[in-house]
């Protein structure tokens, strides 16, 4: 099914994960300097409200975790 034929809540729900695919190719990308939220918003274009939703859906799963002194945002085990 595509955008164009799924329902809205099938959209918006195909979008999220697009989002958070990208946020997490982003973090990757800074390796185990890790990436600071503001970085994350700057490259990814998405307000930071968003991106901090979706870090917390990653950091949930275990793709994502925070540095707890530094605060930046790394690639899971």
């Amino acid at each position: 099914m595509d955008a164009e034929t799924g329902t809205a809540s099938e959209v918006a729900g195909a979008q999220s994960v697009e989002r958070a695919t990208a946020l997490l190719m982003l973090v990757a990308r800074f390796r185990r300097a890790g990436a600071g939220l503001g970085e994350i918003v700057a490259e990814s274009g998405l307000k930071q409200p968003t991106a901090r939703r979706l870090l917390l859906a990653l950091m949930r799963t275990g793709l994502v975790e925070q540095d707890p002194v530094t605060r930046r945002y790394l690639l899971g085990p």
